[in-house]
């Protein structure tokens, strides 16, 4: 058995946090932003759109495949409802026992994908990238992925950030004004201002930053399971 420090403190459930970045872009892209986050603790992955991913038929076959997915888990649901006992548990239980039920626990919900990860979709554009297209234009980029992202993860799991903007808040005010599929998909939406990297970060970019970072933050504290 273990013993020590380490186990006095450890979780009935371990949860792994993740914050999965996609895009159009090269991952150095939204990675200049993401760098500046306190990430502690969370795992970053960056993945890159491909033109069929964009479309409604091919998300249409991933909500398919999705909702299998979701009924062989339907197992897991008994865990879900035994929360509450276990933190009880957690709480009430000597130091000596709560190593050996955490563990119990952990093997049951490994089988679990969506306990597994609280993870947070970040979809990035730059405009850099082609023109401002994001929803409820001709030749929309991202209509159908975020709706299909909203009816997956949910719209407190979702967040757009929009990069190499010439004036920040303008942009935003825009883009909710005539782009409302983007509000309506996303808990959230970020826009950041062009920089060069030789110089300083912009006001607005600061300001930017500090709202994203506050953002996580509050995200991660929000799905911590115990």
């Amino acid at each position: 058995m273990r013993s020590g420090a380490a186990n006095e403190i450890m979780p009935l459930l371990q949860c792994d946090h993740r914050l999965i970045v996609q895009s159009l872009c090269p991952d150095e892209k939204p990675r200049r932003i993401i760098d500046q986050l306190n990430l502690s603790n969370v795992e970053v992955q960056y993945l890159r759109f491909s033109p069929a991913e964009l479309q409604q038929s091919h998300l249409l076959w991933r909500f398919l495949w999705a909702t299998w997915r979701g009924i062989q888990a339907l197992f897991c649901c008994l865990c879900s409802c035994c929360l509450p006992l276990w933190r009880t548990l957690a709480r009430c239980c000597p130091l000596s026992w709560r190593y050996h039920v955490s563990q119990i626990v952990r093997s049951v919900l490994k089988y679990c994908p969506w306990w597994r990860y609280q993870d947070l979709r970040v979809v990035y554009h730059s405009v850099l990238a082609g023109r401002r297209n994001l929803t409820d234009v001709n030749d929309s980029l991202y209509g159908s992925i975020l709706k299909y992202l909203l009816r997956k993860y949910g719209r407190a799991s979702v967040i757009f950030i929009v990069d190499d903007e010439k004036k920040g808040d303008k942009v935003k005010d825009e883009i909710k004004a005539e782009q409302p599929t983007v509000i309506q998909c996303c808990n959230r939406i970020f826009v950041f201002e062009k920089e060069k990297p030789s110089d300083p970060p912009t006001a607005w970019n600061k300001q930017e930053i500090l709202k994203l970072n506050e953002y996580v933050k509050h995200f991660l504290r929000q799905n911590d399971p115990i």
